[in-house]
């Protein structure tokens, strides 16, 4: 029945979040196709760095909510005293910034962190209900709806002659907001977040495990950051107009983590959470095929879509897709050893990962520009799904030793 119900909810996932993730690639493809390159790079980065707060602020908390929520483990009465509380720190945080920066620099994009991190995180933690109760096809929903706003604001943006790099800002505020409150409309109503504290409480308290690995995962969209700073706006730019056009195929891979985690995490065995999970494999194999492909169509693509301007992202591409092969199989893995308790572990291996790969692109930035940010995180992907292969058949031997011998899962 569950292998049913997880075949069902990976069909209807991989179709909205293809659409999705195809809008949010065109999204950045018209920005930068209509704001000068290194501009258009420095809203990037800021918005990458927004997106690196929401993981700081987040702490791994959504993810344990979810297993906690799924198990029958954590009240509604806690779960909206603990969302509550996380989300108003993490808007105090984001006002403060944006009123520093735009008293400071207001000529900087980077007051735009703050608001975009803060409504991320809103987003996020408002599907914590519909994920712990396996309702994902209310999760894509809302997804969509966030990649929708985000276009349609730009492109009024952009039609009323406002600059492109601006309103590619803006709309990223804005979309994850309406998906934030879309999500609280489609939980049912008996399992909605109360805006209301009945217990004061520590939102991160518990979180540890599942923390290092938000924050590690949140500091990867620091590699932008870190080329605007180390190479110039104009690298940054050229990494950040075909960084999200693997996303789709990432994507699919956490389709595959998403509707695998209520399931895995009830699963009486760790082998028979992986027999669960097998039921939506295709949705890797898709994502593999796809970037298989993107690596000898790249410099047609970027050249056809682009420009001659931004030459210097085929490379990115194409190493950024041998990157993505690795990681299409690591969201999973990960996923599944954190849903069965091995949080701790995974966490460690992710944060060593993640610090390999900044340290890569910072070291390398100055003299490859662009092409740096690639190759961290192809660099980081590679050696991550290494260590995890490794854990995950290590925990296997552990909880079956009578099935050493076996040559199947």
């Amino acid at each position: 029945m569950a292998r049913t119900q997880l075949g069902k909810q990976a069909l209807f996932l991989v179709g909205s979040t293809a659409l999705a993730q195809v809008t949010y690639a065109l999204v950045y493809l018209i920005a930068a196709r209509d704001a000068p390159v290194a501009e258009f790079g420095a809203v990037a980065a800021a918005i990458a760095l927004g997106t690196a707060a929401a993981g700081y602020l987040d702490f791994g908390t959504n993810a344990l909510w979810v297993r906690e929520v799924a198990k029958g483990e954590l009240s509604l009465s806690r779960l909206s005293s603990l969302t509550i509380t996380k989300l108003l720190i993490a808007f105090f945080v984001a006002l403060i910034w944006a009123v520093a920066w735009l008293s400071a620099a207001p000529n900087s994009s980077m007051w735009l962190a703050g608001p975009a991190g803060a409504t991320l995180l809103l987003s996020q933690t408002m599907q914590v209900p519909l994920r712990g109760a396996a309702l994902i096809e209310r999760v894509a929903i809302s997804i969509v709806a966030d990649r929708a706003v985000v276009l349609v604001i730009l492109l009024t943006f952009i039609a009323a002659a406002a600059p492109a790099s601006i309103s590619l800002g803006i709309a990223v505020i804005t979309g994850p907001a309406v998906s934030g409150i879309l999500c609280h409309l489609l939980t049912p109503p008996g399992q909605r977040i109360r805006f209301k504290i009945d217990k004061p409480a520590n939102p991160w308290e518990g979180a540890a495990g599942y923390g290092v690995a938000s924050a590690a995962v949140g500091s990867q969209s620091l590699d932008a950051t870190i080329l605007n700073l180390t190479s110039g706006g104009a690298s940054a730019g050229a990494y950040a107009a075909v960084g999200r056009w693997l996303q789709p195929f990432g994507m699919l891979a956490n389709a595959f983590a998403s509707v695998s985690i209520p399931h895995v995490a009830k699963a009486p065995s760790f082998r028979e959470g992986i027999r669960i999970a097998r039921k939506s494999l295709w949705l890797l194999i898709m994502a593999a095929a796809g970037c298989l492909c993107v690596i000898p169509l790249a410099p047609w693509a970027v050249g056809t879509l682009l420009g001659p301007t931004y030459t210097a992202s085929i490379p990115v591409l194409q190493i950024m897709s041998i990157g993505m092969l690795a990681a299409i199989a690591n969201q999973p893995l990960a996923t599944i050893l954190q849903s069965r308790g091995y949080d701790k572990g995974v966490s460690a291996v992710i944060a060593i990962g993640v610090a390999i790969q900044l340290t890569t692109v910072a070291a390398f930035a100055p003299y490859m520009g662009a092409t740096a940010g690639a190759l961290g995180f192809a660099t980081m992907q590679i050696l991550l799904l290494a260590v995890l292969s490794m854990l995950t058949a290590r925990i296997f031997r552990r909880e079956h030793p009578n099935d050493r011998n076996e040559n199947h899962v």
